[in-house]
């Protein structure tokens, strides 16, 4: 596990907006419960411990990218299937137009 302290994805105030329109966008438009919301957003933060998830190109380049880091290697292939899908997510929803966010 990294021993890295997991950043501050959310931490100004327009960041936490970020935070709650992502959180909104997995209950209204995919379908996810509020507790499942939460915990994409928990993998998410922890996701980018590994890797810049906004960076990459494609989800092809996410996956490089991740596979990149031992500490994400030595995750259990479940927790890593967990958090690619969370950084897929991400990234889908920041591609979105602004006001198809929420």
């Amino acid at each position: 596990m990294a021993s890295e302290r997991q950043p501050e994805l959310f931490s100004t105030p327009a960041q936490l907006r970020d935070e709650l329109a992502f959180k909104s966008w997995l209950e209204t438009m995919e379908g996810f419960r509020q507790r499942s919301a939460a915990d994409v957003v928990s993998r998410v933060k922890r996701a980018m411990i590994f890797a810049d998830v906004l960076s990459a190109g494609s989800d092809h380049e996410l996956r490089f990218l991740l596979e990149e880091s031992s500490d994400y290697r030595g995750c259990s292939s479940s927790v890593r299937s967990q958090l690619k899908r969370a950084a897929q997510l991400y990234r889908q929803f920041r591609s979105l137009p602004e006001g198809r966010r929420s």
